[in-house]
């Protein structure tokens, strides 16, 4: 009985992959002038929206199983949305080999470059836990600008040296520009799987906050190399000065600099809106201000040559610092809510997409043109030495980490170094995706048949491979994971308010339902780590504090320390005056600890904003670990 369930479920489904893909094989084949919907509005293509209905039916379907396959995760096995939609893309291609994809191929790269990327760059710094960000800001910067520069040209001109001996196919071995173009876009970095796992399991935040701030940042820094070296001369004869290098570097660095500037001022400009202008206004206005500035910033930055993906990212940045702050509750909690929806959408759609490519580009039978040539070559010897380049450039990380640790010598600098586990963990997560995939259907050189076969499949290796095995490697390294539930290593010694404050955040985490509102949480967290790190800030820092205080936020909104003391006394009375019974017994209520807490809050110079959204995603309690933790 079991059987014929097993082979009715089978048949329907591959009829529903069957019917899916369908509306992709008709929008293929169309023809100009194609008949519009019998019965329905003129202005409706029949084939375009076949292709809707079908791609739709696949993100339903990715969305659907991605959470039922969230239970079957466990210490040693985590399955991504990204390897289901993948997969799903991969099954929904297999009625189609042979077509012609040349359509879909023009066409995708402006689509993912000016609909799909934005809203998943905006997200990623609009819930940017921005204390561990800037925290190891110079660790970040580092490995996403110094690394992804050494990357690209260990990788690159490591191919190149291979063609010049004829070694490999696929790269010219007379120009180095082709080597290069190659490099930097298989430097961009996407461990959307890995951070998956990372922020599931809870690990330090030192590990989750390099590997995802490098990830954000380095995207934007290989499509600015990738549109450096397509300036250079083609031509099998190329020498380049050192004018001309300079001239590159010298543009590299007004790019990366502007793009910055430039999300940075549209973030101020909807916090100015926000503050001054629509003030206390609807949900809806609210939403739609924060999202239409955000890509505006992103427009911009394009329409000046600069990043838009960096950009768009940094005003995300600004917009998490003050603007959300001038925002309502409902148009806060709105906010985020349509900002994530939008990058799932887009990130599911990517791997969607990707999936249904992988077998035009790797089987010669399926990308063969009319007189039956394939438009796609894959070389094992070519992918087989770029794999083990692309794994040999990452591992500039111990160096540039290496060095960061050299140069932190005072006692607190010496307990943020990252520790030799650290590094291999960052190492290991360097996987290729979206970006390196876009970037290879815009290369126009005559080896691109070479070339995007062999990024499917290094994309492949590295998600599939690599990333099923970053739980295992976790484990493997004896990394820290379920950090947030061990609060005895804080060395919080000043009494009864913070024991209090510790007795709070521990009992949350053993009683689930306790009643305990999460932003309540995240403020005593906060205020914990504040009192443990206060005596090691530079005095920049707190130069920067004081100026963003008394100029910057009275003028455009922000959350100021003023306004986190008032609601970290505010709600610890409430909890303290028995508001809350479902408290344990050992938080005592004496009139010594009630007249602590009313002469809260604490010296302004204690207390920094912080976000309840701003930590990487927060392991559930031991009742809750098995529901989805999402991407």
């Amino acid at each position: 009985g079991w059987s014929r369930v097993q082979g009715s479920t089978l048949r329907n489904f591959t009829v529903f992959l069957s019917l899916s893909a369908q509306p992709m094989l008709d929008w293929l084949q169309q023809t100009p002038g194609a008949t519009p919907a019998p019965g329905g509005d003129d202005v409706i293509d029949i084939n375009t929206s076949k292709v809707t209905a079908g791609f739709t039916s696949l993100v339903l379907l990715s969305t659907i199983l991605g959470n039922l396959a969230q239970k079957l995760n466990n210490d040693y096995w985590y399955t991504n949305d990204s390897l289901i939609a993948i997969s799903l893309g991969f099954l929904a291609s297999l009625p189609l080999c042979g077509e012609n994809y040349s359509s879909i191929h023009g066409s995708f790269d402006t689509v993912f470059f000016l609909f799909l990327v934005p809203p998943i760059l905006f997200e990623a710094g609009f819930a940017l836990n921005q204390k561990d960000f800037f925290k190891n800001f110079a660790a970040i910067c580092t490995l996403a600008v110094c690394g992804t520069l050494l990357s690209t040209f260990i990788l690159g001109l490591g191919l190149f040296f291979l063609a010049k001996e004829n070694y490999i196919k696929g790269i010219n071995g007379q120009n180095p520009k082709e080597g290069l173009l190659f490099g930097s876009m298989m430097s961009a970095t996407d461990p959307i799987g890995t951070l998956a796992v990372m922020g599931s399991l809870d690990v330090d935040t030192q590990l989750y906050s390099i590997v995802f701030g490098e990830s954000v940042i380095n995207d934007a820094v290989a499509v600015v190399l990738f549109q450096t070296f397509l300036s250079l001369p083609d031509g099998n004869d190329i020498s380049i000065s050192s004018s001309q290098a300079l001239d590159a570097f010298v543009n590299f660095l007004i790019v990366s600099i502007g793009s910055v500037v430039v999300g940075a001022l549209f973030g101020m400009l909807s916090a100015f809106i926000t503050k001054r202008v629509i003030k206390d206004g609807a949900p809806h206005s609210e939403v739609t201000i924060v999202l239409s500035v955000a890509y505006l910033s992103f427009i911009f930055a394009d329409a000046i040559k600069v990043s838009g993906l960096m950009s768009i990212f940094f005003c995300g940045v600004i917009m998490s610092h003050y603007t959300k702050y001038n925002l309502s509750h409902d148009g806060k909690e709105t906010a985020h809510n349509v900002a994530r929806t939008l990058a799932y959408l887009s990130e599911t759609s990517v791997f969607i997409f990707f999936g249904f490519n992988i077998l035009p580009t790797i089987l010669p039978h399926c990308n063969s043109n009319k007189q039956g040539e394939p438009k796609f070559v894959l070389d094992w010897c070519f992918v087989g030495w770029s794999i083990v380049l692309c794994l040999i450039s990452r591992a500039n990380v111990f160096f540039l980490c290496w060095l960061l640790n050299t140069c932190k010598r005072s006692g607190h600098a010496q307990e943020t170094r990252i520790s030799f586990k650290n590094m291999l963990m960052i190492w290991f997560a360097g996987l290729r995706g979206a970006i390196a995939f876009a970037l290879s259907l815009t290369f126009q050189g005559p080896n691109r048949t070479y070339i995007i076969p062999c990024v499917v499949v290094i994309i492949l290796f590295t998600n599939v491979f690599l990333g099923q095995l970053t739980a295992p490697v976790l484990r493997l390294l004896k990394i820290p994971t379920f950090v947030s539930q061990d609060h005895g290593a804080n060395p919080i010694t000043r009494g009864s308010i913070f024991l209090r404050i510790d007795s709070l955040i521990t009992y949350q985490h053993e009683t689930p339902n306790s009643g305990i509102e999460r932003e309540h949480l995240d403020l005593a967290h906060h205020l914990m780590s504040q009192e443990s790190s206060k005596a090691h800030r530079s005095k920049l820092h707190r130069i920067w504090r004081r100026l963003d205080d008394k100029y910057i936020k009275p003028l455009i909104g922000g959350r100021t320390r003023e306004d986190l003391a008032n609601e970290l006394k505010k709600t610890l009375l409430s909890f303290h005056d028995g508001s809350n019974s479902a408290l344990p017994d050992e938080t005592s209520q004496n009139a010594t600890e009630h007249e602590e807490l009313t002469n809260l809050p604490l010296r302004l110079e204690e207390i920094e904003p912080a976000d309840a959204r701003t930590r990487p995603p927060t392991s559930p309690p031991p009742a809750a670990r098995g529901e989805n933790a999402g991407l």
